[in-house]
């Protein structure tokens, strides 16, 4: 039995399938496409009709393969922070259901949610005494997690995203510090009300624990991260595991203010769409780990997709089955 998960991303439409084996479940194909479904909806308020026609465009392609190639199968779908805030959200995912012919229109994720199960994918290849906190910088909201694998402690979602923060500061071409200034305030302005909340999480689970936390990095913005300083595709799986000092994150964001976005996609390793936004995921990541001191982070490619279809083999309650092919 195949469980897959197409996550309609603020910026991203990916979709994962797993195949159900003696030893779990293993992942047997990844795919993904920019195509930016968040594009102005800070400023409007709403999904925007091409944005909205490039994603479905984009689903279709992902589901013919689906269906050609994996049975018996069971797909979830979701969507997750862009329609979790636009006021035609629900108009979107209907949409989805009749175009995409699935038996359920794709679940809205709470933040909250969204939170727990990233984190569930991103700790599913840790020793269970290993203390994660992971953060997820995605296209219009930004999660952490802590725990063990296994044991969640506190996760949050806040709304910001780099597709959020590349419109509302600019950040998609050339740009100053002055403005990545003002991006990472906005985002410290957010985060302090748990910030304190968080760091004495951080410190028992490090007190908890004979190993330092790890700082686990997932979703686009650590892919592309560890795309372009290993000079990698995006979806080599050689990407997954890699270690990067904040100091190296920092040069990059500095190298990438200085480039255009045509500049910036020309760069080696760099999925096509990433460019214009990459800059603004950074300085939310850095932002959180300066905020909470930690010193380095790895690049981890098991995040929210892999936690969907976790929790779809599990049957849970709150994924609906939108696709089930004997």
């Amino acid at each position: 039995m195949f469980f897959a998960a197409l996550d309609l991303g603020s910026n991203t439409v990916a979709t994962l399938v797993r195949q159900a084996t003696p030893n779990g479940l293993v992942a047997v194909a990844k795919i993904n496409e920019c195509t930016r479904l968040g594009e102005n909806l800070a400023a409007t308020g709403n999904l925007q009709p091409l944005a909205m026609q490039r994603t479905i465009a984009a689903a279709a392609r992902q589901l013919e393969q689906v269906r050609r190639d994996f049975t018996p199968l069971k797909l979830t779908a979701i969507g997750a922070g862009a329609v979790r805030d636009a006021g035609n959200g629900a108009d979107f995912l209907a949409q989805c259901r009749q175009e995409l012919g699935l038996h359920h229109a794709p679940a809205v994720l709470s933040g909250q949610m969204e939170a727990e199960l990233t984190f569930r994918g991103a700790t599913d290849g840790f020793p269970t005494t290993t203390p994660v906190i992971n953060l997820d910088a995605g296209g219009a909201s930004t999660e952490i997690a802590l725990g063990f694998p296994g044991d969640l402690r506190l996760a949050a979602s806040f709304p910001a995203g780099c597709v959020r923060w590349c419109d509302r500061f600019g950040l998609g071409d050339v740009f100053t510090e002055k403005d990545a200034e003002a991006a990472a305030t906005a985002t410290l302005g957010l985060l302090a009300p748990r910030l304190d909340e968080f760091r004495d999480a951080l410190a028992t689970l490090t007190l908890q624990s004979s190993t330092p936390p790890v700082c686990s990095a997932t979703g686009g913005t650590a892919t592309a991260l560890a795309a372009i300083l290993l000079k990698c595709a995006e979806g080599n799986p050689s990407l997954h595991g890699n270690r990067f000092a904040r100091a190296d994150i920092l040069a990059l964001r500095r190298r990438l203010m200085r480039l255009s976005a045509t500049e910036r996609e020309a760069l080696p390793g760099l999925q096509p769409g990433r460019g214009s936004v990459l800059p603004a995921g950074l300085i939310i990541l850095l932002t959180i780990m300066d905020a909470l001191g930690l010193p380095e982070a790895m690049a981890n490619t098991h995040g929210l997709r892999y936690g969907l279809t976790a929790a779809l083999h599990d049957c849970d309650p709150r994924l609906p089955v939108c696709l089930a092919l004997p």
